[in-house]
């Protein structure tokens, strides 16, 4: 059976230290269609306070980090 060889990983950050997948959200025009939705239409959007739960999990996991 044969293998594929694994390509070497991408270059992950540009010479400025910016994560590439950040760059790319500066070009992608539905990227700030998205942002501009959440900006006018707040009550749309879902926040932690919707979700008590996972809100209280994701403190916990932070405060692990800490």
């Amino acid at each position: 059976m044969a293998t594929a060889t694994p390509t070497p990983p991408a270059e992950t950050t540009a010479p400025s230290g910016t994560p590439l997948i950040e760059l790319r959200h500066l070009a992608d025009p539905l990227d700030r269609a998205f942002m501009r939705l959440a900006a006018e239409h707040g009550d749309k959007v879902s926040t932690l306070a919707d979700y008590p739960e996972f809100a209280r999990r994701f403190a916990t996991k932070e405060a692990d980090r800490g």
